[in-house]
Parts: structure tokens; sequence; C-alpha cells
């Protein structure tokens, strides 16, 4: 666990998905302490375009599902992000300051 009281394991499962990035390595700082919390790969300008077209794509799967099934799926997210609060707001003051 670092200083923030946020678990390594979930900061760096955070950042797993972009370490498949091409681009140069990078770091995340803590807001408080300038100390590196987790490292990743900045997107190139190729990652940028696939994760634009699988966006597109997903959008229009999502806008092919019925109304109810879009309402169900944001109500659970509202409901998560209700749940996550504290641990949310942790996060973005570790990485944005309080």
């Amino acid at each position: 666990m670092r200083s923030t009281g946020i678990p390594l394991e979930f900061l760096d499962s955070l950042v797993a998905p972009a370490r498949a990035f091409s681009g140069p390595q990078t770091h995340a700082d803590e807001i408080w302490t300038g100390r590196p919390l987790v490292t990743f790969n900045e997107a190139s300008p190729a990652d940028v375009a696939r994760a634009v077209e699988r966006a597109r794509e997903g959008q229009r799967q999502w806008a092919e599902l019925p109304r109810e099934t879009r309402w169900r799926s944001a109500n659970r997210f509202a409901r998560l992000v209700q749940h996550h609060r504290e641990k949310i707001i942790r996060m973005v003051q570790v990485f944005c300051g309080s």
C-alpha cells in the first residue's frame, strides 16, 4: 500500500490496459509528494486511432440495445459509483489534489 491508502494492486489494475500502448513509458505522480505511483505507456497515434474505432463500434452496439437494457446498465453504473464513492474521491485527490 502506498502512502495514499490505496493498495498498489488497485492502482496497477487501473493502468494495466495502458501498458499495452506502444508509446514511451511514463508515470503518474502522487500529488502531495511528487513520488511516482505507477508506470504505464503513453498512447501513440496508432493506439488512439484503434481506440476511437473500438469506441465507434461500441457505440453502434450500445445503440442497438433496447432502451430498458441501457437504462438498467446506466442505473447499475450509478449504484456502483455511489457504493465506491470514497475510493473514487481518494483517487481523484491522489492524482489531482484536494
